[in-house]
């Protein structure tokens, strides 16, 4: 049997900006709860743990801070797709969707299969990102 549990880590500041951030919103100015966040998120990183999509958005935004070397002015949503592993002919090998612009819907469950896709602006510079589990993987950078 595999144990499977659920610990609600997401802090009400948090909460707030991340639904702005998934309604496509620029969050601007204090980034703190979201650097807060992933610090909670990075204890659980020795796992290989699965997140659900707005702790992808923590994780996201942590791996663009740390590229860019400083927090962002503004950091903006311009589109988000699930992709799921086994809908592939090769499950380690998911192809790049390509440039998004639509925001799609978070999926009904989090499992191990499952990938997130972000198109985010991030101070005028573009960037596109897959998260799978902790790892993030940048496809390209304007």
């Amino acid at each position: 049997a595999v144990a499977a549990y659920f610990v609600d880590l997401i802090c009400d500041p948090f909460k707030e900006g991340v639904a702005l951030f998934f309604a496509g919103t620029a969050i601007c100015g204090d980034f703190e709860s979201w650097d807060s966040i992933f610090t909670r998120l990075s204890q659980f990183f020795a796992k290989s743990p699965s997140f659900d999509r707005e702790a992808a958005a923590a994780i996201v935004f942590q791996a663009v801070t740390m590229k860019l070397g400083a927090h962002p002015k503004e950091f903006l949503l311009n589109g988000f797709k699930v992709q799921h592993r086994l809908a592939f002919p090769d499950p380690l090998n998911v192809p790049d969707p390509s440039t998004l612009t639509v925001i799609g819907p978070k999926p009904r469950r989090v499992e191990k299969a499952i990938l997130y896709v972000f198109d985010v602006s991030v101070d005028s510079k573009r960037f596109r990102l897959r998260v799978d589990g902790h790892r993030v993987i940048f496809f390209d950078a304007g």
